[in-house]
């Protein structure tokens, strides 16, 4: 039987609104079966760094490195 995978995908503006020439759109994937623990792992990494609400590329700073780099290196 084929694995299941789901995808998450999110654009980078809305050309319009943000005068911006230009547009990304990307994605991550995830194996069905990976969903549950990586949603705790997030989860923990989020409650462990006080991290609230939608996360942001553009806040990366200094002083939240850790907390970014935890999340690239769990999601790998």
């Amino acid at each position: 039987m084929d694995e299941i995978f789901n995808i998450y995908c999110d654009e980078s503006c809305h050309l319009r609104n943000d005068r911006q020439p230009v547009m990304l759109l990307g994605c991550v994937w995830c194996p069905l079966t990976e969903i549950s623990r990586l949603a705790a792992e997030l989860r923990d990494i989020k409650k462990r760094h006080r991290a609230t609400g939608e996360l942001k590329w553009t806040k990366v700073s200094a002083a939240r490195l850790e907390f970014y780099l935890e999340l690239v290196i769990c999601l790998a």
